[in-house]
Order: C-alpha cells, then structure tokens, then sequence
C-alpha cells in the first residue's frame, strides 16, 4: 500500500502546486482525506500502518474512558466508549484481507456521515476508495 500513499502525494503536491487551482484549507483538507481514503481499506490486515496506528489509539481511548470512568467521572458514556473502542479492536482482529473493507458499503457507511459535514470532503474520500479498488481488482 505504500506506492498508493506515494501516489496519493504525488497527486496532491501537483495539484497544490497547479496555479489555475486556488489553493484553500478545504481543498488541503480533502486531498489530505483522500490520501487517507486510499489507504484505508487495507486496514484489514495486520502490517497495515493505519491499523497499527488505529490499535493503539483505541487502546489509549479504552484505557483512558476506564481511568476516568473508575477515579472521575462516573458515567455510562465512558464504558460506552470503552466497550465499543474494545469492540471495533476485536472486529479489526476478525477481518480478512479484501473482504468488508474493500465493499461498496463500506465506503458508503464511512462516506455518508462525512458528506453530511462537507460533500467536497466525502467526494475526495469515496475517490480515494475507489482508486485504491481500481488498483486492487480494476474496480
């Protein structure tokens, strides 16, 4: 997956460096969340860095709700947080490469709430998925 990382930059720099296209902190955001969209769907297997990197911000989030659930705070909101961050860890576990994460649900699912916030940033997400499909299967 790191030759779609490298190509999602390549992509990015020469559109950021293109003087017919106005350079804007929306359009940074979306290039920098279609890189991202591009590598995502190999968050199924193991080496995967955004998986990695995943596992360890969920175990920080479950290890924190805890410590603040059981010393601060006493709220269902915190172990909510921590079963689901436990959960999602657990599914990431049972996941075969190109299965789930490489389906049209599951862009569509991951899309859906991120074109509520902004559908410039969803149409860079969904096109980041796709290329990575492309250069996957060939769609």
């Amino acid at each position: 997956m790191f030759g779609y990382a490298v190509f999602a930059t390549a992509v990015s720099y020469y559109l950021l460096s293109n003087d017919q296209i106005p350079i804007s902190t929306n359009l940074v955001i979306a290039l920098v969340l279609g890189a991202f969209f591009c590598i995502l769907p190999d968050i199924d297997t193991p080496a995967s860095k955004v998986r990695n990197w995943l596992n360890k911000a969920l175990l920080i989030i479950i290890v924190l709700s805890l410590l603040v659930y059981k010393f601060y705070i006493v709220s269902d909101w915190l172990l909510l947080i921590a079963i689901g961050s436990a959960i999602l860890m657990f599914t990431f576990m049972m996941l075969k490469h190109r299965q789930l994460t490489h389906s049209i649900i599951f862009i569509l699912v991951l899309a859906i709430p991120i074109y509520l916030y902004s559908p410039l940033y969803a149409v860079y997400a969904v096109l980041g998925f796709l290329s990575h499909r492309l250069l996957d299967f060939g769609f």
